[in-house]
């Protein structure tokens, strides 16, 4: 999203305490501000697809990490952008 997309959108905020926790579906418009604790954020990402149409895990998740890897394996001169 961008700011133009937003323009006319509400955003209402989730007041969350240690260990709540948020589902929604992506295609919610969503973001958040930076994070200005001490501790990290957690991300959880589930996904799924139907028995009939075969096992892609190891497939997509290796094209996740390579498109976008954790910090901890990042190169600081690369720019990366998250893909689905």
């Amino acid at each position: 999203l961008n700011e133009e997309n937003m323009a006319g959108m509400k955003f209402e905020a989730f007041m969350l305490k240690p260990g709540d926790m948020v589902c929604f579906d992506s295609f919610a418009p969503h973001g958040s501000g930076p994070n200005l604790t001490d501790t990290s954020r957690r991300v959880l990402y589930v996904t799924y697809n139907k028995l009939s149409a075969g096992d892609h895990r190891h497939a997509y998740y290796a094209d996740k990490r390579k498109s976008f890897p954790p910090d901890c394996e990042r190169d600081p001169d690369k720019e990366y952008k998250f893909r689905v």
